[in-house]
């Protein structure tokens, strides 16, 4: 039987034309969350990184969810691989 797939979605500042972020925390977790992205993304697992820019309100960024879900991990949880590999897990 086929999975259905499973949607995480990373909100992160917008880059400027030389790629630097103007939010000092998406800079921080971009290489974390890249790197286990790459090694620990389920199977089923489609990745979207959404760029916001400083005039959108948003409670917290970086955030990365699971849509459709309630699993979300935001800012500093975002630099821990272990972390991120839980949010990848099935219940």
């Amino acid at each position: 039987m086929k999975k259905d797939k499973r949607i995480f979605v990373l909100f992160c500042g917008a880059k400027d034309s030389e790629g630097h972020s103007w939010c000092p925390d998406c800079v921080a977790a971009e290489k974390p969350v890249e790197e286990t992205v790459k090694s620990s993304l389920p199977s089923n697992g489609v990745f979207i990184e959404f760029s916001v820019d400083s005039q959108l309100r948003l409670t917290n960024i970086p955030t990365l969810i699971e849509w459709g879900t309630t699993k979300r991990l935001t800012e500093g949880q975002l630099l821990d691989p272990e972390m991120i590999k839980i949010l990848f897990e099935e219940d």
